[in-house]
């Protein structure tokens, strides 16, 4: 336990925060710059087995280090910059639902397609959701939760989007 200064009463540290006004999230000024997700990474259990499993999902290997680490690029439209996705070998399988990775698609029953002709299989059909987005669920060999989906403004702007003007 520290000793307050001499000219500063015991406890007067905890008045001077608690006297501070309470500021909402929405009162900070906005930030100056940007923050673009590009980078996540999962584990796996089969080093092996994971890397097929992402390049038969559509992604393509730029980093291979076995049997650890595998780094991916996620396909993109001509000029875009692409997200990476990597994989680090772990001891132990996965025992939670979390994370989930999904990526959007403009049709997902296409995309869901192509990866069952690649052997890639959904764990159920493609559903519409109450959020208004299609989604498919998939499992990597490491049990990681996959999903494609297809949302359209309704990612960034549903109907229910915080400061959002009714029509």
């Amino acid at each position: 336990m520290t000793t307050p200064p001499a000219n500063r009463a015991p406890g007067a540290r905890r008045l001077l925060r608690s006297a501070r006004p309470k500021r909402s999230v929405s009162e900070f000024p906005p930030l100056q710059w940007t923050l673009p997700l590009n980078q996540v990474t999962l584990p796996c259990i089969d080093y092996a087995a994971s890397v097929a499993w992402w390049q038969r999902f559509g992604l393509t290997l730029i980093v291979e280090s076995p049997p650890r680490y595998a780094r991916f690029e996620c396909p993109v439209l001509d000029g875009e910059e692409p997200a990476t996705l990597s994989i680090h070998l772990v001891e132990a399988p996965l025992t939670s639902e979390w994370p989930a990775v999904y990526f959007e698609v403009k049709d997902v029953f296409i995309e869901v397609g192509g990866r069952c002709m690649n052997g890639i299989h959904p764990l159920g059909e493609p559903e519409r959701q109450e959020w208004r987005w299609t989604e498919a669920w998939f499992r990597d060999p490491a049990g990681n939760r996959v999903c494609l989906y297809t949302a359209g403004q309704n990612r960034r702007f549903p109907p229910w989007r915080l400061g959002a003007q009714a029509e």
